[in-house]
């Protein structure tokens, strides 16, 4: 294992919210990464905002596609690859929401230790449209 700094930028765009509104979220952490069959797996943890609980999250990284399991109050895995559908229960303290993720970009570099990753994904439930997103991932440490 590897001590890896990790940073996300992402940015959320409701149905019916103007461009101005969508504010970027930057999550900045420490975790520990390595590399399994190729792939790069990075775990981190944070706080949950409003309550004492901890997520974990492991994030699986490869040049074609990105897998998110966290794991807490709420838990989740999405799966991330260019033109394709992921369905996924998002299970919260008050039941599951059934979702889908189409992922309409995805781009991948490594260099010098440094992995970035560029997803733009839209998130619908029950066919109903919930959001545009946009997540820079930065993974530094990674040799």
């Amino acid at each position: 294992m590897q001590n890896v700094e990790i940073r996300i930028t992402g940015m959320q765009k409701t149905p019916g919210q103007g461009s101005e509104e969508a504010v970027p979220v930057v999550t900045e952490c420490k975790g520990s990464g390595r590399i399994v069959n190729g792939r790069r797996h990075v775990m981190y943890q944070e706080a949950q905002e409003g309550t004492r609980g901890i997520t974990k999250t492991h994030m699986i990284l490869g040049e074609d596609c990105l897998e998110v399991h966290r794991r807490g109050q709420t838990e989740s895995t999405m799966i991330f690859r260019k033109g394709c559908k992921h369905v996924l229960s998002y299970r919260t303290p008050y039941g599951s929401i059934p979702m889908e993720v189409r992922t309409d970009r995805f781009a991948y570099s490594e260099k010098d230790g440094q992995i970035r990753v560029y997803v733009e994904y839209r998130l619908s439930s029950d066919g109903v449209a919930v959001s545009k997103n946009t997540n820079e991932i930065i993974v530094r440490g990674m040799n």
